[in-house]
């Protein structure tokens, strides 16, 4: 497709560069372990996640590995949208949970990944 016009629209009007953002502020959190997450413990932490940091979400991404299911679950969520869909069958790591957004208070986000992580059934070595 290179060098054919197959979509060319004329510009009319003069290039204004977006404004500068001030990206102070955002926080990542991110944990690995191993073990299975009930599902019931999984509902609960997505629930808690939305409705406590909900305003401050930026990006969610998660591989974890729920009791009853034979293929690991890929969590992806946008602000307080979530989308869930099979992992790659090929992987085979540890859960991982990883969030970033703005002004988030780690201690209180990382004591919700904790019961999370607690309540993860060890059934074998992953």
């Amino acid at each position: 497709i290179l060098n054919i016009e197959a979509y060319h629209k004329p510009r009319t009007k003069k290039f204004q560069p977006v404004q500068q953002v001030d990206h102070a502020g955002l926080i990542s959190v991110a944990q690995t372990w191993e073990g299975k997450v009930a599902p019931h413990a999984l509902q609960k932490f997505f629930q808690l996640l939305v409705t406590q940091f909900g305003e401050q979400l930026v990006r969610t991404k998660a591989l974890l590995h729920v009791e009853g299911e034979t293929n690991p679950w890929l969590i992806q969520g946008v602000q307080t949208w979530m989308e869930r869909t099979k992992a790659p069958k090929s992987y085979r790591g540890f859960n991982r949970l990883v969030i970033l957004g703005r002004n988030l208070d780690a201690n209180a986000l990382n004591a919700a990944i904790e019961q999370l992580r607690m309540g993860s059934k060890v059934e074998r070595q992953l």
